[in-house]
Order: structure tokens, then sequence, then C-alpha cells
């Protein structure tokens, strides 16, 4: 019995380990920026304010239109209201009081503060889709960088292998010479400190290539126990650059450089906002009641009214 759980428990962590239960994942370069893109968690929070920056647009394009409500009120008076004329008293209310309101009201002028606050918005969103160009421009090139610096690392390995056998080829050659009194021992001492030599380099290949690999699974999102490998190749294409023309690249089209110019520009459009702050504005608001009683009547009827209001602050403490 000891024995069949003994096999049980064997198979089912041979059956569960990350080499069986995982496939391995064939990577070219284009499909590692595509699951970098997807797994990347700066990227993704990047995604999610820029969603976010959407939505506040158009919380700041709502105040351009009319703000409609309804209020419904019932008051009951305890004591009505009444006067005393000619020696008698008349009374002039009811004790049921209801009222209907629908209140419609526009902003007409407010000195710029809301086509300045729609205009922070958008430029908002402007920031974040820079900020992510920025981030995604960075993963670029930390994958591509990581990618080709894995092909180097294993090429690396596979030349110090093929280096190191052919050591070990000619090291039983030179044994083989050596008994047959062609070879001198100082040869066969030399060969061997030749092998040796060669073996800490192939180590060292093989734990840049290790440390390089995992650096890339972390760049992609991957877990460390996930099985990969990268189809690619190392080639030289020389590229013919001018100072000039990639500085005046870089200022055009950097991201950082677009970031703080926006940057500036929502300043700006803030210092107006702030500028404004003691100008006058003017409000439109109308109002359209059904009530009862209808002023002295007990009965239901309709009223309406219009207002402009001006505000214009004068004094607020400096």
């Amino acid at each position: 019995s000891c024995l069949k759980i003994t096999l049980v428990v064997f198979f089912i962590l041979w059956f569960n380990s990350p080499s069986f239960s995982q496939e391995k994942l064939i990577l070219t370069l284009e499909k590692s920026l595509e699951t970098a893109y997807q797994n990347n968690r700066t990227l993704l929070s990047q995604k999610e304010k820029i969603s976010s920056s959407k939505f506040k647009i158009s919380e700041s394009k709502a105040v351009f239109y009319p703000n409609l409500s309804f209020q419904g009120t019932y008051t009951y008076l305890g004591v009505t209201p009444s006067i005393s004329a000619f020696g008698s008293k008349f009374t002039i209310g009811f004790h049921d009081n209801f009222d209907f309101r629908l209140s419609v009201q526009q902003s007409i002028f407010t000195w710029g503060r809301l086509q300045n606050s729609y205009s922070i918005s958008q430029l908002n969103l402007k920031l974040e889709e820079e900020n992510y160009n920025k981030n995604k421009q960075r993963i670029t090139f930390d994958v591509t960088n990581s990618f080709y610096s894995i092909l180097l690392a294993w090429e690396l390995i596979r030349v110090r292998e093929e280096a190191l056998k052919n050591i070990e080829e000619h090291l039983k050659t030179v044994e083989l010479r050596y008994k047959a009194g062609q070879a001198s021992e100082f040869d066969l001492l030399r060969t061997k400190v030749q092998l040796a030599n060669a073996k800490p380099p192939l180590l060292q290949a093989r734990q840049t290539y290790d440390l390089a690999l995992s650096s890339f699974k972390n760049i992609l999102g991957l877990p460390q126990e996930a099985q990969i490998e990268l189809e690619g190749e190392l080639s030289f294409k020389p590229v013919e650059v001018k100072l000039e023309d990639a500085t005046q690249k870089a200022l055009m089209q950097r991201p950082e450089l677009k970031s703080l110019d926006i940057q500036k520009r929502i300043v700006l459009r803030g210092l107006s906002i702030a500028q404004a702050g003691n100008k006058p504005s003017l409000i439109g608001i109308a109002n359209y009641e059904y009530k009862n009683p209808f002023y002295s009547v007990k009965k239901w009827d309709t009223d309406w009214n219009f207002t402009f209001s001006l505000n214009f602050p004068l004094f607020d403490g400096f």
C-alpha cells in the first residue's frame, strides 16, 4: 500500500510539473512585443487612464448643455395667513399647498471658464496618450534589446561549446601522440590547461543566458517557469544617421517633449480660469410650475417665469 501511495504521488507531481503541463512558447520579436503590450501592467494602467480621460471630456462637455430638473413639494400650513380689513378677517391662504416645478438653467456667459475647462480635459487626454506612447516606446526598446541579448548569449554559448569540443578533440589527439612518443609532456599539459581555461567562459555564458532569459520573461509579464523558445537571427544592417536630422526628428517626435508642451498648455488654460475667477458670469433660468392653490384661489393652474442672474464678485478677502 505504501508503494502504491508513493507511485500515485509521483505521477501527480510529474503530470503537474511545469515541464509537463506547459507547452513551449515559440516567440518571434513581433510576438514578444505583442505579448509585452498585452501583459505589461504599466501599459494596462495607462490604458485605463486614457479611458478615464475620455469620460472626463464628456463630463466637462456636459456643462454646455442646459440643466433640467424637476421638483415637487407639499406644504401643510398649521395657521393659514389672513388679513384684517374693515373690521373683518380674510383668509388668504390654505392648509394644503402643492407645487410642481420644472426648471431649466443655462450658463450664458462665464468669461471663458467653461471653455477652458473643456480644453483642459481634451489636453489631459492627449497627455495620457503621450504618456502611453512613451511607456510603449520604452517597453519596445527593452523587449528588443532583451530579445537580441538572449540570441547573442545563445550564440556565445554555441561558439564556446564548439571551442570546448575542439579542445577536447585536440586533447585526445595529443594524448594519443604522447603515448606514441610523438608529443612532449609539455604539449599535453598545455592542452589540458587550454581545456580548463575554456570551461569558465562557457559557464559564464550560460549564466548570462539564464539571467537574460529571466529578465525577458519579466518584461513580457510571463511566469518564470514558462517554457519559451526564441525564433530570430542576429544580423547587421548599417544605418546612416546625420546628427542634425536625428536631433530634429527627436525634438519633433519624442513623447516626453510633447508631454511638456501639453502640460504648458494645460497650465496656461488653468491660469485663464484663475484670472476669470473675479469676472462676472451670466446665467439664464426658466421655471414652469403647476400648483394648487394658484395664488389665492383653491385650484390647479400653471405659471411660468424667466430669470437672468448676473453674478459679479466684488470682494472675497483679498
